[in-house]
């Protein structure tokens, strides 16, 4: 029997998802060269041409000399982006350890040995590290010590404004100019602190350890990789199909009890985006969602709208708006608000400053009050009179 597909009338996106399916099951396909130039293009901007390689090579999908090449460079560059990160994350552990600095690798190299037994697979831009937050000062002193330079000015910030920027904020960003990587250092796993709230100890209990190089790391657990992954996912909005395909690999590889994950997942707060994920993964890529993954989502109209929200973005190649305008802004927020059924967590959303706003204006600890005051018109002024594209 012949189950080759043709599928050259489909647009990019639809050829694109199709060549993903292949890579999870066996199932010939036919498709034009002259369409690969914009599934390859497609397959970079949502960080997959590792994956679309492979699955155009085992499916011996015909390309041009050009094509493949193409390919081939960009995945060439990225793998070796990633063992420089690896050989980076080995380094750097090393010295927050003779520090005493506890420290959780995520995403990145570490995600990507996980998922896909390759610190290669994935393509990532920068390196993630989770630190306990009261250990911040003294991590900061350290990546510095090893050459890394603050992107933002945290030095700069009074102890008020420090105290408030670590409250509202999760994560600095350092960059080494002569080896050209960034890393973020996080001290929680998402800015709104009631989104997966998860301590650093509460992960760290259940971590693994892995070699990296000459140094053992601690990477999450199997659970909290995938809850990660899906908040991750889900805040986003699913717009890179990279997100996506991790989780549709984890749960493939991994035999989880579901009826065990999703209680969990509701007792954090993020059962909509683990439910959201997995629904995706069933609707673009062909996976069955286990049983009490689809009966929750049937029993959810909110589910259903966040991933026929997701769905429509992933189709039409559509993402958030970078523009701060007010309309942008409400879409955004009234997205966000909705993964979550969570009251803390929504909350926190209305901040009363921001660290925008302290860039504006400096005022002394003892005026620090005045951040409040002046919120409203820090807003109106950002979103409604002189609104910009966001770097």
């Amino acid at each position: 029997m012949n189950t080759t597909k043709k599928i050259h009338r489909f647009s990019s996106i639809e050829v694109l998802l199709q060549i993903c399916n292949s890579s999870f099951k066996s199932e010939g396909l036919t498709i034009e060269s002259n369409q690969l130039d914009n599934v390859i293009d497609l397959a970079k901007k949502n960080r997959i041409t590792k994956v679309i390689e492979k699955a155009i090579n085992e499916q011996k999908i015909a390309t041009t000399s050009e094509q493949s090449n193409k390919l081939s460079l960009q995945n060439k560059k990225a793998t070796v982006r990633m063992l420089s990160f690896t050989a980076e994350i080995s380094c750097i552990c090393e010295g927050f350890n003779k520090q005493s600095i506890s420290v959780i690798p995520l995403k990145g190299p570490i995600a990507s040995k996980q998922i896909y037994n390759d610190f290669a697979a994935k393509n990532s831009r920068d390196i993630d590290l989770l630190i306990k937050e009261e250990q911040l000062e003294l991590c900061i002193a350290e990546i510095e010590k090893q050459g890394y330079i603050n992107s933002y000015p945290f030095h700069s910030l009074s102890k008020k404004q420090k105290k408030a920027f670590q409250r509202s904020n999760n994560q600095l960003a350092f960059f080494h100019p002569k080896k050209k990587i960034q890393v973020e250092i996080h001290w929680r796993l998402f800015a709104n602190r009631h989104y997966l709230p998860l301590t650093f100890d509460e992960l760290l209990k259940d971590s693994s350890p892995m070699v990296v190089g000459k140094t053992t790391v601690n990477c999450l657990s199997e659970t909290h990789l995938l809850l990660y992954l899906c908040a991750h996912g889900s805040k986003h909005q699913w717009s890179l199909l990279y997100w996506l395909i991790e989780v549709a690999t984890l749960t493939q590889k991994v035999k989880y009890d579901w009826e065990k994950i999703l209680k969990e997942s509701q007792g954090l707060g993020v059962d909509r985006p683990l439910v959201q994920g997995l629904i995706l993964i069933e609707k673009l890529f062909n996976l069955p969602a286990p049983a009490l993954i689809q009966k929750h989502y049937e029993e959810n109209e909110i589910i259903q709208k966040l991933v026929l929200a997701s769905q429509q973005i992933i189709m039409e190649e559509v993402s958030f708006s970078q523009k701060t305008s007010v309309s942008n802004y409400l879409k955004i927020l009234n997205y966000k608000i909705k993964i979550s059924s969570n009251i803390q967590y929504k909350l926190a959303y209305f901040k009363l400053n921001s660290i925008n706003d302290f860039e504006l204006v400096k005022l002394p600890d003892s005026l620090f009050f005045g951040y409040f005051w002046l919120r409203p018109i820090f807003w109106f002024w950002r979103y409604v009179i002189h609104p910009t594209k966001k770097q």
